[in-house]
């Protein structure tokens, strides 16, 4: 699946990453849900996964009860930026 941003930004959903462009030096992102961050290891595992590629922009995306909308602080110190999409 490919989605059209506006400019020249190509986002496409592959079986390597969940959105992936060559745009601005490229983008590699990650998009989970679960119970919490920290389940299965999942946060680690995919902040790793964005982290062994070789793109400018980086980021996981996830949504868990209690978990707040924003930043999420990790230990690659923003070469991941985290983020989480908050829960209703």
């Amino acid at each position: 699946m490919q989605i059209w941003c506006p400019s020249t930004c190509l986002v496409t959903i592959t079986r390597e990453f969940r959105i992936e462009s060559d745009f601005d030096g490229g983008i590699a992102a990650e998009v989970f849900a679960a119970v919490h961050p920290k389940s299965n290891n999942k946060l680690q595992k995919d902040i790793q996964k964005v982290l062994d590629v070789n793109v400018k922009h980086k980021y996981v995306f996830f949504m868990c009860p209690n978990i707040k909308k924003g930043y999420y602080p990790n230990i690659t110190k923003n070469e991941v930026i985290v983020w989480s999409l908050g829960y209703e």
